[in-house]
């Protein structure tokens, strides 16, 4: 066999690199370890300082919502709104009101309906005493956009109105725009007489067993 062709000595090598690992292994992990503590702060500190001019310029746009008489969610006119406009003025430019609204608590009672609608704007006259721009009114629902036009303001919000006509009063001109599906989430059990739903449309009535049909011969 030629001696000049030799088959590489694998195990040789490995015990060499074994002893220069075993051998510069601490100063390895010194020196990585110094870099570590060097760089993390300054690196820590320059990304919070690129972010903090970024999160100054972001503007948050909200919407107000009235408590005018759901009582389900909202900031009540008076003493409780002016806290909030105070609030809102402290946090400077970033906060950009986007309008103030409320939600018709029985669109089956037109005065109850009246009374919400004139509370509403009497609140948006005191958010611009407060120094803040209202450029939208809203207090219609679907039911509110189809009974009081006079109360669509600057907007409507539709809901049941993209997907159905009025249930009982249909006016022809929805197009409805999607199927609607749904399954059954919570089961209660309710007192007869206790009034249910929006303006106490539903009234549950003793419970009645049901029996079974008798098999008759034909």
């Amino acid at each position: 066999m030629d001696e000049r062709i030799r088959t590489p000595d694998f195990k040789k090598w490995g015990l060499k690199l074994r002893r220069a690992i075993e051998t510069w292994r601490l100063p390895l992990l010194i020196l990585a370890l110094g870099a570590l503590i060097l760089l993390w702060p300054s690196g820590k500190k320059e990304a919070a300082a690129a972010a903090k001019p970024e999160a100054a310029q972001t503007e948050v746009k909200i919407q107000i919502k009235i408590d005018t008489g759901l009582h389900r969610v909202g900031v009540t006119p008076g003493d409780e709104l002016e806290a909030l406009l105070k609030e809102l003025s402290a946090a400077g430019e970033r906060i950009k009101l986007a309008g103030v609204y409320s939600h018709f608590a029985d669109t089956a009672k037109p005065e109850l309906c009246r009374a919400q609608a004139e509370l509403l704007l009497r609140s948006a006259e005191q958010v611009e005493r407060a120094g803040f721009a209202v450029p939208m009114r809203h207090i219609c629902d679907s039911a509110g956009s189809e009974y009081y036009p006079e109360y669509h303001f600057d907007a409507v919000r539709l809901g049941r109105r993209l997907i159905m006509d009025h249930p009982t009063q249909p006016r022809g001109n929805v197009r409805e725009c999607a199927s609607w599906r749904s399954c059954i989430m919570a089961v209660h059990r309710r007192h007869a007489g206790e009034k249910l739903g929006y303006g106490g449309g539903y009234t549950p009535v003793p419970y009645t067993p049901l029996t079974p049909p008798t098999k008759r011969r034909v």
